[in-house]
C-alpha cells in the first residue's frame, strides 16, 4: 500500500510539473472578493463553478478564506475573463462578488 501511495504520489508530480516554465511568461493575476466565503466547503464550491470557465485553469485557483478571497491566475496575458461571466459563476455557487482586481505579472529577468 506504501508503494502504491508513493507511486502516485511521484507520478502526480511528474504530471502536474513545477510551475517554473510558467513562471517565465506573463500572466494575469487575478483577485476576487467574495462575499460570503468562510470556510473550505464554501472555496469548494466556487472553484467547482469557477473551474467551468474558459480560461481558467482549475490548479491556478487559491483562496484566502481570512480575507474572503478567491486568486487565480491567466497565464496567457491576452486570454480575456469576463467579469459577468465569474460574477454569474460566484452566484450559482450561493455568493456575492464584492470586486474583481486585475494585475498583469511579468517576471523578471536574469
Amino acid at each position: 500500500m506504501k508503494k502504491f501511495l508513493f507511486i502516485s504520489l511521484i507520478t502526480l508530480f511528474l504530471l502536474t510539473g513545477t510551475g517554473a516554465p510558467l513562471d517565465k511568461n506573463p500572466r494575469v493575476d487575478v483577485e476576487i472578493n467574495v462575499h460570503g466565503l468562510v470556510c473550505s466547503a464554501c472555496a469548494i464550491g466556487i472553484k467547482k463553478k469557477l473551474s467551468k470557465i474558459s480560461n481558467i485553469i482549475p490548479t491556478s485557483i487559491r483562496f484566502d478564506i481570512k480575507k474572503q478571497n478567491v486568486y487565480l491566475a491567466l497565464f496567457d496575458p491576452s486570454a480575456k475573463l469576463d467579469e459577468k461571466e465569474v460574477k454569474i459563476a460566484v452566484k450559482k455557487a450561493g455568493y456575492e462578488v464584492m470586486y474583481i482586481k486585475f494585475k498583469v505579472t511579468t517576471p523578471i529577468k536574469v
